[in-house]
């Protein structure tokens, strides 16, 4: 494999909070780092938004301060996709990125990583947290049909989810 290291695959786990943070992190992937690792592969959490990140995020926090967490997270972002090409797999959990348009996602296909899709929720509904609602016209809601699309695999938390994402 390209950009396979002497001691096993690596994997970029692509995910929006920080370990021990979200409970479909926990569930999806977060439970099995320690026996990837165990078993020779080399895995590496890149999350979206920091401890601080955090609470301006989720908070009622001013636009200005939203839009600066989201611009720190943008870049973060197009860090990964830089360094993506020495990683055998990216391990997209639901999005790269909050709201808006695929392009995180277009970029590490573009550079030629095979993209792992793995999703829990219904997430291509119009869902916003409450200090939030007001930004509720970015999100992007055919953004995680164009996702799918894109992966080479997709992981689906149930039924329901997998025959979403096979249409």
């Amino acid at each position: 494999m390209r950009g396979k290291a002497a001691s096993g695959p690596r994997i970029l786990f692509v995910a929006g909070h920080r370990l021990n943070r979200a409970p479909g992190q926990r569930f999806r992937f977060e439970q099995y780092l320690g026996y990837l690792r165990a078993n020779g592969f080399q895995c590496e959490l890149s999350a979206l938004l920091t401890f601080d990140d955090d609470k301006v995020f989720y908070g009622r926090a001013s636009a200005l301060r939203k839009a600066l967490v989201l611009a720190r997270c943008a870049v973060r972002r197009a860090r990964d996709v830089r360094r993506a090409r020495n990683f055998d797999v990216v391990f997209l959990q639901r999005e790269a990125f909050f709201g808006g348009w695929p392009l995180f996602e277009r970029a590490f296909k573009a550079v030629g990583v095979r993209l792992v899709l793995d999703f829990d929720d219904a997430i291509w509904i119009r869902a916003v947290s409450a200090a939030n609602s007001r930004y509720a016209w970015l999100k992007n809601v055919d953004k995680m049909a164009r996702i799918a699309a894109l992966a080479d695999t997709v992981l689906a938390g149930n039924q329901y989810l997998a025959d979403w994402a096979g249409r």
